[in-house]
């Protein structure tokens, strides 16, 4: 088979070209991280605490993508010219319908100064040698605009990361980047699209564009097959301070029976602990058209479960929660065209996605702000 890259050099893998690049640790405490659980303190990339992967209390799903990064962000602020990234994978996930630039890769945003508005700079992610993807890789950016800018690099949605280095240029300063106008992240809790399956990269997963759009701080809890509503996941959730919350799970329910049998306690567990916090329920996407399958029905059997939540919890007089309909997610036009499976979004159905789920969570934000 030909090398692409002989015949089109716009696919080839470019070198890092500085020769006055310095390397730092994103450990390093000058950097600012996201969307993880202590990672200093444990020194792991992890969205939970480590006491969930020995302790049984959650599934082995669970226990194996607590290490995915998923919503993980490091974030900083320099006047370096170029920002470069490397990464080391403890190994490389290579799935046949998610490109490696989302399930393995990163990518780097670029921002002036104090604004939220985002610049891309580009995805780097895993080079293939011998028919298999590097589990060591990097890649930089130029900076696109004169001044300082606020950094933002993406980790990967489904795979684990050993190691993160930052590269600048010598004697480029690093700075804290500015606060979130939302200070308190937005937990969003579910299942493999939750995840970011599959996304092309990982900041165009549904959540990165609705909270680049809200300027809001999350956490990803997205765990792909295995979101089953398991109460001590919701006591987690209920110990954190949060900005909002979002209930996500429909999806990886096995039956409606069972998301009936979990999905009101999951929600009252939270409640009850967080009496004021703005929760939106959302049913999963469905991709059918109604009444021309039973995959259809069962759609609409799983949708009533959560609608029957949201209605109980509105009964009892809850004023911070929100309900939006899966069956409109996709939008009413060219369905099809939103997944890459009749489930998991492409980049297009998770833009649409965010389109139906950023004024829901902009109104349960300004019910508190």
């Amino acid at each position: 088979m030909p090398d692409i890259t002989r015949i089109d050099p716009n696919f080839r893998a470019e070198s890092i070209p500085f020769d006055d690049i310095v390397w730092y640790d994103a450990m390093d405490p000058r950097f600012s991280l996201h969307g993880l659980c202590d990672p200093r303190g444990t020194g792991r990339y992890a969205r939970l605490p480590l006491s969930f992967e020995t302790d049984g209390r959650v599934n082995e799903g669970v226990r194996t993508l607590m290490f995915h990064t998923a919503g993980a962000r490091i974030r900083f602020a320099t006047d370096s010219p170029y920002v470069a990234a490397a990464v080391e994978l403890p190994d490389v996930g290579h799935m046949p319908h998610m490109p490696l630039t989302g399930s393995s890769g990163t990518d780097l945003y670029f921002s002036p100064e104090g604004s939220s508005v985002m610049v891309f700079g580009r995805a780097i992610f895993p080079a293939v040698e011998n028919g298999q993807p590097t589990r060591s890789f990097s890649g930089y950016a130029t900076k696109p605009f004169p001044g300082t800018a606020e950094i933002t690099l993406h980790l990967p949605l489904y795979n684990a990361v050993s190691r993160v280095y930052i590269g600048l240029a010598r004697g480029a300063g690093i700075r804290a980047p500015r606060a979130f106008s939302v200070e308190k992240p937005v937990l969003f809790y579910g299942s493999s699209i939750t995840q970011g399956g599959c996304a092309s990269r990982p900041g165009n997963n549904y959540m990165n564009h609705v909270c680049r759009w809200l300027d809001a701080d999350f956490i990803n809890l997205g765990f792909s097959g295995s979101a089953k509503g398991e109460l001590c996941v919701a006591d987690y959730i209920a110990s954190l301070d949060l900005s909002a919350f979002v209930m996500d799970y429909d999806h990886n329910a096995p039956t409606a029976d069972y998301l009936a049998q979990t999905h009101y306690p999951f929600y009252r567990r939270v409640r009850e602990a967080r009496p004021e916090l703005p929760i939106v329920l959302i049913s999963a996407p469905c991709p059918l058209p109604a009444g021309i399958s039973d995959g259809a029905f069962q759609f609409a059997r799983r949708r009533d479960v959560i609608l029957n939540t949201y209605l109980r919890g509105v009964e009892a007089g809850d004023r911070h929660l929100f309900f939006l309909d899966g069956t409109t997610l996709y939008g009413g036009r060219d369905i099809d065209a939103s997944t890459v499976d009749g489930c998991h979004p492409n980049d297009l159905g998770f833009y649409r996605f965010a389109q139906a789920v950023y004024p829901v969570l902009q109104k349960a934000l300004e019910v508190t702000l």
